[in-house]
């Protein structure tokens, strides 16, 4: 088994896979964070959001709630 002793004692301090995993774990929480302060951005630019998206925004949760409701009473009380 010559392969496994090319790089005996290369490894130990720098370039363990052990290692290699962690720094592509925390590219990966660098890359989520990126991607959920884009989101957060566009959702509070735009101020829509996919339940709200063709709806008037309401800043007040209790209008939107109320709103909601409305909604909701509308589509059950169809025939």
């Amino acid at each position: 088994m010559k392969g496994l002793n090319l790089g005996l004692g290369k490894f130990d301090y720098l370039g363990a896979s052990h290692q290699l995993w962690h720094i592509f774990v925390v590219m990966l929480m660098w890359l989520n964070l990126h991607a959920m302060r884009g989101v957060y951005e566009y959702q509070h630019i735009s101020e829509t959001c996919a339940l709200t998206r063709g709806y008037q925004v309401s800043h007040s949760p209790k209008e939107a709630f109320q709103r909601l409701i409305q909604k909701a009473s509308s589509a059950v009380s169809r025939p």
